[in-house]
């Protein structure tokens, strides 16, 4: 964790071939450029699986992978027509995501005796000029006062901070940030909201 730069990549690279693997696994964020770089230099003779868990994000590298797996019908079509992963490149998993049983971390005090609507992702698939996504938040929370919305995310959280004050609903609407304990939090919830204009890959399918 303290290396930088080339010298961080040159030790995932000689780790790698160290090792000797006949086969590697990429489980990494779409943001996460270094293992492109890595993979590239890689020996042909690795064969190398990309597992595309954010299917309907942009990602870096989709040249780098011999084989990409997918967990949707819809991520194999954006895979094949939009990254050039032909489907005798791709494995359908539709049997993604394996949910594992996680430490509750809590929530805020405001969320006690409420009905807790559930939902998140990164902010910018609530943003649209229309700002359609809080102005179904306002109307599910005004129809139903007994009601809250908490909504774990990551990015750019001033433009939401500001549509939830537009709409006067930030005493209702609960930012709690990027949550590594999701599948107990869809436990906890009694409606899962999904994200607008663009909606979510893996939540989706967790709420499912």
């Amino acid at each position: 964790h303290k290396l930088k730069g080339v010298r961080w990549l040159q030790y995932l690279y000689d780790v790698i071939v160290d090792y000797q693997p006949s086969n590697i696994f990429i489980h990494v964020s779409p943001f996460a450029p270094a293992y492109v770089e890595v993979c590239n230099a890689l020996p042909k003779e690795i064969t190398k699986f990309g597992i595309n868990y954010t299917d309907h994000s942009f990602f870096l590298g989709s040249d780098c992978l011999d084989y990409s797996i997918e967990m949707r019908n819809r991520g194999c079509s954006i895979s094949q027509r939009w990254r050039n992963i032909d489907m005798s490149r791709q494995m359908l998993l539709p049997i993604y995501p394996n949910m594992l049983e996680e430490k509750f971390l809590g929530l805020p005090e405001a969320c006690k005796g409420r009905k807790i609507i559930f939902s998140g992702g990164n902010y910018w698939k609530v943003m649209n000029d229309e700002e359609t996504y809080f102005k179904i938040c306002k109307k599910i929370l005004d129809a139903n006062p007994d009601s809250i919305i908490v909504y774990a995310g990551m990015g750019k959280v001033e433009p939401v901070k500001r549509m939830l004050k537009k709409y006067d609903i930030q005493s209702r609407f609960l930012l709690i940030g990027w949550r590594k304990d999701v599948s107990a939090l869809f436990d906890k919830c009694d409606l899962y909201l999904s994200t607008y204009p663009a909606f979510g890959g893996l939540m989706s399918v967790y709420a499912a």
